[in-house]
C-alpha cells in the first residue's frame, strides 16, 4: 500500500506532472497535508499578504470553486487574467467555468498544474486544494 492509498487519495492525481524526485516530493506533500488538513504557515502568511476577497479558513472549501485561485494569479498576470470574469459562487457550472478559465491560463503562463490537481481541487478531495496552492506558492515566489 502507498501512502496516498492510506489516506483516501489516488496516486494518480500527481501523475504527468513531474518526473522522479519532484513527483515524490509532491506525492508526500500530498501525504502531509491530507493528514494535516491545512497549509504552511509560510503559504498561509504569503496569502495573507495578498489581500484577497475571503480569508483562507478552510481550504478544501474556499478554493473549490476557482475563485480565490483566480484572484492569486490575478495579482501575478494582472494583463493576463480579469477577476470580473469569474464568478464567486458554489453551484457545479460556476466552478467548472472558472476552472476551464484558470487552465487556460495555466497554459498561456506556463504553470505546472495538472488536470488532476484541478479535478481534486474542485471536487473538495482531502488535500487537494492544498498541494496546488503549494504548487503555485513555490511557482510564483521562486521559493521551496
Amino acid at each position: 500500500r502507498t501512502q496516498l492509498q492510506d489516506v483516501g487519495l489516488v496516486p494518480e492525481l500527481l501523475a504527468g506532472c513531474w518526473d522522479g524526485a519532484l513527483h515524490t516530493l509532491f506525492t508526500r506533500l500530498w501525504c502531509l497535508f491530507a493528514a494535516m488538513g491545512s497549509l504552511p504557515r509560510e503559504v498561509l502568511k504569503w496569502l495573507q499578504s495578498l489581500d484577497l476577497v475571503h480569508p483562507v479558513r478552510h481550504p478544501r472549501r474556499d478554493f473549490c470553486n476557482g475563485y480565490l485561485v483566480a484572484e492569486i494569479l490575478g495579482w501575478y498576470f494582472p494583463r493576463s487574467l480579469h477577476v470580473h470574469t469569474f464568478v464567486d459562487g458554489q453551484s457545479l457550472g460556476h466552478r467548472l467555468g472558472n476552472w476551464q478559465q484558470l487552465e487556460k491560463i495555466f497554459l498561456q503562463e506556463n504553470l505546472q498544474v495538472s488536470k488532476e490537481m484541478i479535478d481534486g481541487t474542485l471536487h473538495c478531495k482531502p488535500g487537494a486544494a492544498e498541494v496546488l496552492i503549494n504548487v503555485l506558492f513555490m511557482t510564483l515566489t521562486n521559493r521551496r
